[in-house]
């Protein structure tokens, strides 16, 4: 059996290497978004050019929650413009 000290100290470890995993992971993405900004002024889409599609994708999935707050599906994938572009 493992005494308190261990237990403890298993504990103090676990959360010092999630702790650095999440510092190391924040630094690596705000990183990257600074050396590679988006350039969404590269994709050019008006969420009303595509009522169509739009129209579908509701009528397929609804609304999805966001926050607390009904969303139309359409209009939370329009949000992510790459994602909303690339329909593969």
């Amino acid at each position: 059996l493992q005494s308190f000290d261990e237990d403890k100290t298993e504990e103090i470890a676990a959360y010092f290497l999630i702790n650095s995993i999440e510092s190391i992971s924040f630094f690596l993405i705000e990183f990257y978004e600074v050396e590679y900004p988006l350039k969404l002024e590269s994709i050019p889409i008006q969420y009303e050019d595509y009522e169509d599609f739009n129209d579908w994708l509701d009528d397929e999935h609804g609304t999805v929650i966001a926050a607390g707050i009904p969303v139309l599906t359409s209009g939370a994938l329009f949000s992510d413009a790459i994602a909303y572009s690339n329909p593969k």
